[in-house]
């Protein structure tokens, strides 16, 4: 046929042969040499549970008849799956294969989370080895997922002698319970081992570390690396279990991401972690403050505390850009925070270049991310810079934010600088969209260039829908300075679609 739906659907056949089930059908061709070759005519089914209509590999256009020939499971070639020298199971081409008809290997202190196999491309300079995963067959009540598993085939396969052989290999994940502050120790050694060696293999076990704290430990660092970098950041699971992290730094700290982790793209959960901040001793340039420097995945049931310098203590920043957000310094494109706590933020900085500053995030920028039912209790700013100021009582910038029934219960905001972004549960909001979001707030802004301050947010590019504000807030500029002020919002303009609506003040 020159289109598949004239020939309707394409019967199977069965077999005598117990086990034996039908795959596809196909046809012969036969050169000028008279070698004989066979070509699948149908796709393929892969298993014996496998009711999928088949369907033709291309379009035909016939003008003699065509002889099919059925192939069956047991004509197919045998295909011997093997992990290092031990033989996983023999399968048959075309197969996908079950999770139970593989017996997996076990590693102490380590869980298996899948297989890959490897193709080599190229050749000279260009070769090189490309990672593929190798996705088993797995069936559940709410069915399975046969159309993610990997087929086996002759281009992932090595021939031999009786068929194809097709070596894969493990993705271990690193399993740690830490139930004191030397299984952390040792947990950080074996990590950071890990990530300035060359096995990739480790790397992968410990950035996708399953990680588990004794119920309720409290743990208490001085000065410690966060766990994690940007360059390798966290992508497995964190459970705290109610566990309490309290860190403590000073200026003998040289690193420029003071946090628990930092940073991640896995999932966090049940943790509190209490932040203080003394000095600021690195040299860098950029400082991220926050239980987590900069999250890209999931945040949930975390309580946090952040305290950098004090009232009679602000500490000097000469030149730095600093982002600090008690739950995160940075939150990343598609993270998400979720009934979360921040029981105080308190900052006291002075001098700086540029600062980001909110009560559970510093910045929520690159693209789109979400924090639903986080509350902060309780925000103190006192803050001059030589350049911009970023600061709100549940954000200081956010890029995108889906913040959903989110609250400020009180923060008293005091910001001295050239530019000034503030507003009581955010600087700035630039596309995205808050609902059904509360911030009471006592602002003082001292502007040398310009101010947005609003009771809300400073600057709105945002849908506010059903939010409320309750503010105190003092503008004093300098002379040719603008000010742009408001109950809920600076000044806000239509960046999206949308439209405020439903959203009230009062001050």
């Amino acid at each position: 046929s020159d289109n598949a739906g004239a020939v309707g659907a394409i019967p199977t056949v069965t077999s005598d042969v117990e086990g034996d089930w039908f795959a596809y059908w196909y046809y012969v061709t036969v050169d000028k040499d008279g070698n004989v070759t066979e070509v699948p005519f149908t796709t393929a089914r892969t298993s014996a549970d496998d009711d999928s209509a088949l369907k033709l590999l291309s379009e035909y256009t016939l003008t003699d008849a065509q002889t099919l020939y059925p192939k069956m499971h047991s004509q197919l070639p045998v295909y011997t799956l093997k992990y290092g020298e031990e033989v996983l199971g023999e399968f048959r081409l075309g197969d996908t294969v079950n999770v139970n008809d593989i017996t997996e290997p076990t590693r102490e202190g380590y869980v298996l989370d899948g297989w890959y196999y490897t193709v080599t491309t190229g050749s000279g300079e260009n070769e090189k080895e490309v990672e593929y995963s190798f996705v088993l067959l797995e069936s559940t009540e709410n069915g399975d997922n046969r159309a993610d598993a990997t087929v086996l085939s002759e281009d992932i396969a090595t021939s031999a002698e009786d068929g194809y052989t097709l070596s894969v290999y493990p993705k271990w994940v690193r399993t740690v319970t830490i139930g004191n502050e030397q299984d952390l120790n040792d947990f950080r050694t074996g990590l950071e081992a890990a990530l300035a060696g060359d096995d990739e293999v480790e790397k992968y076990a410990y950035i996708n570390a399953q990680i588990s704290f004794a119920d309720g430990i409290s743990l208490t660092l001085s000065d410690a690396a966060p766990l994690y970098t940007a360059d390798a950041p966290f992508a497995g699971e964190l459970q705290g279990n109610g566990a309490t992290i309290t860190m403590n730094y000073t200026d003998a700290y040289t690193g420029s991401v003071l946090a628990f982790i930092g940073a991640s793209k896995g999932s966090i959960s049940d943790l509190t972690v209490t932040l203080t901040v003394n000095g600021l001793g690195s040299g860098d340039s950029v400082i991220n403050i926050g239980a987590v420097g900069r999250n890209s995945g999931s945040i949930s049931s975390v309580t946090a505390t952040l305290t950098v310098g004090g009232a009679d203590a602000a500490i000097a920043a000469e030149g730095k850009t600093l982002y600090i957000g008690a739950i995160a310094a940075r939150q990343l494109a598609g993270a998400v925070l979720e009934e979360c706590s921040v029981t105080k933020t308190e900052a006291h900085i002075s001098s700086a270049a540029a600062v980001y500053v909110g009560g559970a995030l510093g910045i929520a920028g690159d693209a789109a991310s979400s924090a639903k039912g986080t509350t902060v209790a309780a925000v103190t700013f006192n803050v001059t810079a030589t350049g911009s100021v970023y600061a709100g009582g549940f954000v200081g910038n956010a890029l995108s934010i889906s913040a959903i029934e989110c609250t400020v219960s009180s923060a008293n905001i005091t910001l001295t600088a050239s530019d000034v972004y503030a507003g009581g549960f955010a600087g700035a909001l630039s596309g995205g969209n808050c609902s059904t979001c509360i911030a009471n707030s006592a602002m003082t802004v001292n502007a040398a260039r310009s101010a947005r301050s609003g009771g809300f947010v400073g600057e709105n590019k945002s849908l506010l829908a059903n939010c409320s504000a309750r503010t105190a807030l003092t503008v004093n500029a300098g002379d040719g300075s603008s000010v742009y002020a408001g109950g809920i919002a600076g000044t806000s303009s239509r960046f999206n679609i949308g439209a405020s609506t439903s959203s009230s003040a009062t001050g």
